[in-house]
């Protein structure tokens, strides 16, 4: 014969099964607290950028110095940003349609990279993994006339 829950048992049951659909156990990083899955995307790790060095046209990264920050963290708190060296970064161009110019119209340039986990290369040979990628460059001012 099939057990019989009361009430207040099968309420306790349904809370639980509807906190195990909306979160993940995390006992690495949080010691066991309970975190949403889904929501807004992404790791919060976009940063803009201005461009300091260039070397070749259509090469698949630049240097650049951080100048903002995602709100609350630190250029320490997050990864491969020299705060040593002026918060430098190198910016991989994962499309090869953003850094398609003369490297000397890219120096100055302010844009936007997101901390991204590419699976393949693309058009940038080896450059697998975790890495800084463009997202968003803006135009050069004497192509704009701005």
């Amino acid at each position: 014969m099939p057990k019989v829950y009361d009430d207040d048992a099968r309420e306790q049951i349904d809370k639980v099964v509807r906190e195990s659909t909306r979160g993940i156990r995390s006992d690495v990083l949080n010691k066991g607290r309970w975190h949403k899955k889904g929501g807004g995307g992404g790791s919060g790790s976009i940063i803009r950028f201005r461009i300091t060095a260039s070397f070749f046209c259509g090469d698949c990264f630049v240097v650049a110095q951080v100048i903002s920050l995602p709100a609350g963290r630190s250029a320490a708190s997050l990864p491969d940003i020299d705060t040593e060296d002026n918060n430098s970064v190198l910016v991989y161009d994962k499309t090869g349609c953003f850094f398609n110019e003369p490297p000397e119209d890219l120096v100055n340039r302010i844009g936007f990279a997101e901390y991204m986990n590419h699976l393949e290369d693309g058009p940038c040979p080896d450059t697998f993994g975790e890495l800084w990628t463009v997202i968003s460059l803006c135009c050069n001012e004497d192509v704009c006339g701005v």
